[in-house]
């Protein structure tokens, strides 16, 4: 952990002893994380949880955004369960109001973090329509299409997005990353049997081949278990067999 990042925890740690709040917690946290601490990152986030679930417990569905601080604090201690629980009870609320920008963004993220990546773009795109120069929703459009891991992955459609964020805020930092970084493109279309692909335009280092050969590779699992998987139903079969003529 650099100098400047212990001076701030310290900071924070302090003025969290004589003003608990869910803000500061999280803040702690993320200073954990980025330095790969973690345990204590988690041991933050749980704390602000515990806060944020006596926020809510007096609150109508109506004020609905400090439910989803509640289930973003329920994804960061993996307690998915009741991450998706909070999450597709703010989306029913949701899909009762009228289509706002703000309320397909919130959608939208919803949608994502339930792995409805076909709804969040719907969302994403109506709330673009609104608001075209409207930073954070090209930026979840953007990470979207370039998830290499996704069926939507379209990196073409992410540089793009990314230009036209550059347009609005020159110093974009997750757009630069974007157009600068090489694009690992591992065809999911074909299925397991589909050969790799890489496609290199740029000289940043995104994924090494280590990475990228181990995730082509995944598929010989897929076919070992299935194989086993089939030998033992037709051991079974056989012995059924067998034990009828007998």
């Amino acid at each position: 952990m650099n100098q400047e990042d212990i001076v701030e925890l310290e900071r924070l740690e302090k003025e969290f002893l004589t003003n608990p709040n869910v803000d500061l917690c999280q803040e702690i946290a993320m200073i954990y994380w980025f330095n790969k601490d973690k345990n204590k990152s988690k041991e933050y986030y749980q704390k602000a949880l515990e806060m944020q679930i006596e926020i809510v417990k007096d609150k109508n569905i109506s004020d609905y955004k400090p439910f989803l601080q509640l289930a973003y604090l329920y994804s960061e201690v993996d307690d998915n369960t009741n991450e998706r629980i909070v999450y597709k009870r703010v989306l029913d609320y949701l899909l009762t109001q009228p289509e706002t920008t703000e309320i397909l963004n919130d959608k939208g993220h919803i949608y994502d973090s339930l792995g409805m990546r076909k709804e969040a773009i719907i969302c994403y795109e109506k709330a673009i329509e609104y608001e075209p120069n409207n930073i954070n929703i090209l930026e979840s459009l953007m990470f979207i299409y370039s998830d290499i891991t996704s069926h939507f992955k379209n990196i073409d459609k992410a540089k793009e997005i990314a230009r036209k964020i550059l347009e609005i805020e020159p110093n974009n930092d997750m757009a630069k990353f974007e157009l600068e970084r090489k694009n690992i493109n591992i065809d999911l279309s074909s299925g397991w049997t589909g050969e790799k692909r890489l496609i290199l335009d740029s000289t940043e280092e995104c994924l090494t081949e280590d990475v990228i050969e181990f995730l082509t590779k995944c598929r010989w699992w897929v076919y070992i278990i299935f194989a086993g998987s089939l030998g033992y139903v037709v051991f079974l079969v056989y012995l059924v067999l067998t034990s009828q003529i007998h």
